[in-house]
């Protein structure tokens, strides 16, 4: 009987502090969200841009002459 007792307030004891995960986990980004994230901000910024034409190969290339 007192075995008994003595494994069951150690498997108590020893079951208590596991978890399967950490209490306090730190939410991250990931790699792919962050480039996603950073794609939408660059074509948000470009809408409210106006585009000016440039040249093929700005102006180095005479595409007439090929």
């Amino acid at each position: 009987m007192r075995l008994l007792l003595l494994v069951a307030v150690c498997c108590l004891l020893l079951a208590t502090p596991t978890s399967a995960r950490p209490p306090h986990r730190q939410k991250r980004v990931s790699d792919q969200r962050l480039a996603e994230l950073e794609t939408l901000l660059a074509l948000a910024k470009m809408n409210n841009r106006k585009y000016v034409t440039l040249p093929v190969g700005f102006g180095l290339i005479d595409v007439k002459q090929m």
